[in-house]
C-alpha cells in the first residue's frame, strides 16, 4: 500500500469536505439550521 498516496487521497477528501460543509452552511441547506459536522 502507498502510504504517501493514501494520506494525500484522505487529505483531499478532508478538504473538499471542509469546502462542502461550508457551502451547506452558507447554503443552510434549505432551511434547515446548519449544524456541526459530526
Amino acid at each position: 500500500m502507498d502510504f504517501a498516496a493514501l494520506i494525500g487521497k484522505v487529505a483531499g477528501l478532508v478538504t473538499q469536505g471542509a469546502r462542502g460543509d461550508a457551502a451547506l452552511r452558507q447554503k443552510g441547506r434549505g432551511g434547515v439550521p446548519p449544524r456541526p459536522a459530526a
